[in-house]
């Protein structure tokens, strides 16, 4: 058995082979910009759960906290897997400035 590291080539939607990791990136970035919603611009109305004197004033992300999150979500949806290994390349890609 063996593992390989990084993506393989991509088929875009015109049927093109997406060879670049720009491209292959496009890919699924399309794809999830197309079954998502366009933000409008509204914040929707909810209703306050804590006291009033509770703020958060700041989040941050580090690879690691990503990471964790991630693992977190597909203990709990093991049926993600493909959604979120696309994910993870993306998001590392991002962090290290290449495809992994």
């Amino acid at each position: 058995m063996s593992c390989r590291s990084g993506v393989g080539v991509l088929r875009s939607t015109d049927g093109a082979d997406a060879i670049s990791d720009l491209e292959k990136a496009e890919i699924p970035n399309n794809h999830f910009a197309s079954v998502c919603t366009a933000d409008n611009g509204i914040f929707p109305q909810f209703d306050r759960l804590v006291a009033d004197n509770v703020e958060l004033s700041n989040i941050e992300f580090t690879p690691a906290s990503v990471t964790r999150a991630i693992n977190l979500h597909l203990s709990l949806r093991p049926h993600c897997l493909n959604y979120f290994q696309v994910s993870c390349v993306l998001v590392r890609s991002q962090l290290i400035g290449a495809v992994p």
